[in-house]
């Protein structure tokens, strides 16, 4: 029998499939494990609020993640918090991996920009089996790709974790050529190994023996970040740097961020007074 249509039906294959109970289910979890990380509990009233799912709908979805071991056996009366078992916390955190990892391959080998590579992603983790998925991990930590600029990006995808060898330079802004060194440069060291740990990645940037650097501040998302201190420095988290895929190789080449320095006694920027910090990766 043939189909018949009414009206303008010219709609992409892909784009209007509805979420199935497991999805939504999945994506419940991620935001329950990603507040269990902050420290929070929620209820049922500030799920619904955070979430926009109505009440009802919710607590089908609660009395069902409760019967695949992922949350505490649970009452609304008194308005108690949603509490994650251990095997919940387990199974959130291997769900927020996989989002990541097929976030940054869309990013990486299709070219999507971030908001459209999250979008996709979160359709993809619930589909995907663990053989799909151990086969993106290896591509992007072993594979080739073409040379590509890519933001907001956790080296944890990339590297295990370690310490890995980089040099650093501080350039005048700018896109001149040759690149003009910024005085501050010389009171660093060149060497800003990349720190890949559990909790992030970060590069680590030393001051010269007995030199007491400025405050340093870094500029990620359009706002002013104070760099972490350390004894030996600060550090920079990788994510507010912009990288450089070379075309034939992975992990990276380079990465750029901008930086600059306060006075002690200036609580945050207040200048224009910036510099560019490029990091290379050796081979």
């Amino acid at each position: 029998m043939k189909r018949t249509y009414d009206g303008d039906m010219r709609e992409e294959p892909g784009t209007t499939f509805p979420k199935g109970t497991e999805e939504w289910e999945e994506d419940l979890l991620e935001d329950l494990y990603e507040q269990f990380l902050q420290g929070r509990s929620l209820t049922l009233a500030e799920l619904a609020a955070e979430t926009g799912i109505h009440r009802k709908t919710l607590r089908a979805m609660i009395r069902r993640m409760i019967g695949r071991g992922w949350l505490e056996l649970w009452s609304d009366e008194d308005g108690r918090e949603l509490t994650l078992t251990d095997y919940g916390k387990i199974q959130g955190a291997r769900c927020i991996s996989r989002h990541k990892y097929l976030t940054e391959f869309l990013q990486m080998i299709v070219g999507m920009d971030e908001r459209t590579a999250e979008k996709n992603a979160c359709r993809m983790e619930h589909v995907l089996d663990e053989e799909g998925m151990q086969g993106i991990m290896d591509f992007l930590k072993n594979g080739s790709a073409h040379a590509r600029v890519m933001r907001n990006l956790d080296l944890r995808i990339l590297y295990e974790i370690g310490t890995y060898e980089c040099c650093g330079f501080l350039y005048l802004p700018g896109d001149g050529h040759p690149r003009v060194l910024a005085d501050e440069c010389e009171d660093f060291k060149e060497e800003m190994p990349l720190r890949v740990e559990r909790d992030g990645s970060f590069f680590e940037f030393h001051p010269q023996t007995g030199h007491e650097p400025r405050p340093l501040w870094y500029l990620y998302d359009g706002q002013w970040a104070r760099a972490e201190e350390m004894p030996e420095g600060s550090r920079i988290p990788t994510r507010s740097f912009v990288f450089v895929f070379d075309a034939e190789r992975i992990p990276l080449v380079n990465g750029t961020v901008t930086l600059t320095f306060t006075d002690p006694a200036e609580r945050e920027p207040v200048t224009a007074d910036r510099r560019e910090l490029s990091v290379h990766f050796w081979r």
